[in-house]
């Protein structure tokens, strides 16, 4: 049961767990933040150090996230699967020593680089359907 201030005409059950699935997803991204990039992780250190750090971790969060919407758009509309956050970010943090140095090379490389990523979550990140649910997709998109 979940406890909401909506009227079950306003909102049907059926509906207020599917909301709360797709609410969910928000908490499944904080959770990859912390526990990949250790964002709530501090050490004493000098207030300058900290900004540069925090700032530094917050664009690969920022980049990280593009990748993941990329490798989300890339199965979805290849494979028609849907990928867990988490495992993702896992990947792409694996694949950060590879990521620099396909910058620093070009675009061609940035091209392969992003195809290793789209066949490396495709392998192994590729979110199971729990029967009788909705994948977000579907309830975003109302498909069966």
């Amino acid at each position: 049961a979940h406890i909401t201030n909506t009227t079950q005409e306003q909102l049907p059950d059926k509906q207020v767990r599917e909301f709360y699935s797709l609410r969910w997803q928000i908490e499944i991204i904080f959770k990859a933040w912390k526990s990949v990039y250790h964002i709530d992780k501090v050490k004493k250190m000098k207030i300058e150090r900290f900004e540069c750090i925090n700032y530094g971790i917050l664009i690969l969060i920022i980049l990280s996230t593009h990748l993941l919407a990329f490798c989300k758009y890339k199965l979805h509309s290849t494979y028609i699967e849907e990928i867990s956050e988490l495992k993702t970010f896992k990947t792409i943090k694996g694949l950060l020593t590879e990521l620099k140095a396909a910058v620093k090379q070009g675009q061609k490389s940035i091209g392969n680089l992003l195809d290793l990523l789209a066949a490396s979550t495709h392998k192994t990140c590729v979110k199971q359907q729990k029967k009788g649910r909705k994948s977000p997709y579907n309830i975003i998109y109302q498909t069966p």
